[in-house]
């Protein structure tokens, strides 16, 4: 069997590792930097941080219950959106209502959330 060169190795080890990082990337997780000062007391402007990219996703079966940690959205996380009329932006928020907070709050005012 003939040796592989040295720049074959080095050239398949990279193209694997590329594709490693674009999936994690893409499916697991995500490095954001705060662009703006309205998380100012607990986050500053600049400040990086990395996104579990399925931790609020929908669930695709009754199986991914016990495989994925899926969770619901409460006060006081973090999360990652793009804006509908900027969807070029990615806006980082914390979450200051939760949706049984806002039905609540709507039952109340007779509003619908």
């Amino acid at each position: 069997m003939p040796r592989r060169s040295f720049f074959h190795d080095y050239l398949q080890a990279g193209i694997i590792a590329i594709i490693i990082a674009l999936f994690v990337r893409t499916y697991l997780v995500q490095a954001f930097q705060i662009p703006s000062p309205s998380m100012q007391n607990s986050l500053l402007v600049g400040d990086h941080v990395l996104v579990n990219k399925f931790i609020f996703g929908p669930l695709m079966s009754p199986a991914g219950k016990d495989l994925l940690p899926v969770s619901q959205v409460k006060r006081g996380d973090i999360v990652v959106f793009k804006f509908p009329q900027a969807p070029e932006t990615d806006y980082v928020k914390r979450v200051i209502a939760a949706r049984r907070a806002l039905q609540a709050a709507a039952s109340r005012s007779g509003g619908h959330a």
